[in-house]
């Protein structure tokens, strides 16, 4: 066989790919130091980094200086560095991406990839064999890696509420529903939206515990009735609307239609189901929605879904599938699928 030569611009990219990790955890590590937040009102010296953060000076140095390299920082006079556009993302506070960064590259979303090729050849999930557990299981048991969680699944939440908002009259609804709602972002939003409406909020019993106190410091506590349960098994009853939001993106067919037939059984005739999730295109493209597809597999043996294989799931408890919208486009390409039960 003739050797082939790589194409050098080929073999740099193909590179950075490879080394594309290292990246990540340099990001999410700056993140958990706070890095950002203490460069917030303007440069400072590693020595005062590394008091304020409680990490070796040394090992500090030679970090910042990959924090340089991945354009999160820039040095200033010597021995001082200085958030870039990019590293101020990493700042707390609204449309930050610290809480997902720590989240994506903490061990319950990150060490599943080390068994990648074993899920390939089995089909399986990793993530029991590599954590010992799954991933609810592990949530309930790590309760910091569990705040990271909430708050990031919050904070995706809140990117795409306001144009939810503008896609859905949510004033023609007196109760909604949102089951597996977590902190409640969501639904914060759409009862401001519609102020005659009201809410239950419907999780697991850990969520709801720190979803009341969210609650509360929003001032929505009054409006928005927490409940906790398995959603599995049961929903509240008596819902005008129902929501879930990525909620089945995470499981199986089988435990699909287990969530739908608990909200169908607890909603009364001529409501409404509203899912939010994002849809697999019919045919393969270079959406990073494939990257989101594969991680689900490794974690949860959860799946993104065509708008067909939604219809089948909805169809198979007794749902009949109306309006499909796109709600919000880009990476994130949001789609509302408005069931119906008659």
């Amino acid at each position: 066989m003739t050797a082939v030569v790589p194409d050098a611009r080929e073999a740099a990219k193909l590179r950075y790919l490879i080394e594309s990790h290292v990246v990540s955890q340099v990001v999410a590590e700056a993140a958990r130091l706070g890095v950002a937040d203490e460069l917030a009102d303007g440069p400072r010296p590693v020595r005062e980094l590394a008091a304020a953060t409680g990490a070796h000076e040394g090992a500090l140095r030679r970090f910042l200086g990959a924090c340089v390299a991945a354009g999160l920082l820039t040095p200033h006079d010597g021995d001082r560095f200085a958030l870039t556009p990019l590293g101020a993302v990493l700042r707390s506070g609204e449309g930050s991406l610290r809480n997902y960064a720590i989240s994506r590259l903490a061990p319950l979303q990150w060490r599943p990839w080390e068994r990648l090729h074993d899920t390939i050849l089995s089909g399986e999930p990793s993530q029991r064999a590599v954590l010992g557990m799954d991933m609810w299981e592990y949530l309930d048991t790590h309760p910091e890696e569990g705040y990271y969680f909430d708050r990031t699944m919050d904070e995706l939440t809140a990117v795409v509420a306001d144009k939810l908002i503008a896609t859905v009259d949510f004033t023609r609804y007196g109760r909604i529903v949102d089951v597996g709602g977590g902190l409640g972002r969501l639904l914060g939003k759409i009862l401001a939206a519609a102020p005659r409406a009201r809410g239950v909020l419907f999780d697991r019993a850990d969520v709801i515990e720190r979803a009341k106190a969210d609650l509360a410091a929003r001032g929505q506590d009054g409006r928005i009735e927490p409940v906790a349960g398995n959603f599995l098994a049961e929903a509240p009853p008596g819902g005008d609307l129902y929501l879930l939001k990525q909620v089945l993106c995470d499981w199986n067919d089988e435990h699909c239609r287990a969530i739908l037939d608990s909200c169908y059984r607890a909603a009364p005739g001529g409501s409404t189901l509203l899912l939010i999730e994002v849809l697999r295109p019919d045919e393969v493209t270079s959406s990073p929605v494939h990257f989101f597809d594969l991680g689900l597999l490794l974690t949860l043996d959860g799946r993104i879904r065509t708008r067909e294989e939604y219809r089948s799931l909805l169809e198979s408890v007794g749902y009949r599938l109306g309006e499909v919208v796109t709600a919000a486009g880009g990476a994130n390409s949001w789609s509302l699928l408005t069931a119906h039960k008659d």
